[in-house]
């Protein structure tokens, strides 16, 4: 009984493979590119969000922040908050510029909150955008 299976084996691998016609083999890959494109995630476009902290109430800037994050992910993008990043409020301005400007990067897109000509730091990430040429845009209002 094995081997009358592993002869049926060898059969239907004959057919499929050593005998296909060349349509079939069309048709075979094909679906096999098919169904690897469905299988791959799409790569979202990285977006870092610039703004003013130094100097804002916490609450009010990390709302600030969340909300445009937010925003910015109901439009398509992976979206790399600084006050994440840094992570710590207590964080000293040159260590928090170090990682956040490690993070910018790393991202597709630069988004400058409304407020970023009153930051030092996001003024410094926008000239830094504009000469590694990440593209920049303005966050909506």
């Amino acid at each position: 009984m094995k081997h009358l299976h592993l002869k049926s084996i060898a059969e239907w691998f004959t057919r499929t493979f050593i005998n296909a016609t060349p349509l079939t083999w069309l048709w075979m890959s094909l679906i096999k590119f098919i169904n690897n494109f469905k299988n791959q995630k799409m790569k979202k476009p990285k977006v870092y969000i610039a703004g003013k902290v130094t100097g804002e109430p916490k609450h009010s800037c990390a709302l600030k922040f969340a909300t445009a994050k937010k925003e910015l992910e109901k439009q398509g993008y992976e979206v790399v908050n600084p006050i994440e990043v840094v992570g710590d409020w207590n964080t000293d301005w040159e260590t928090a510029m170090r990682k956040c400007i490690a993070a910018l990067v790393k991202c597709d897109v630069l988004c400058l909150l409304s407020d970023w000509s009153k930051s030092k730091g996001a003024q410094i990430e926008k000239e830094l955008a504009e000469h590694l040429g990440i593209s920049i845009i303005n966050a909506r209002k």
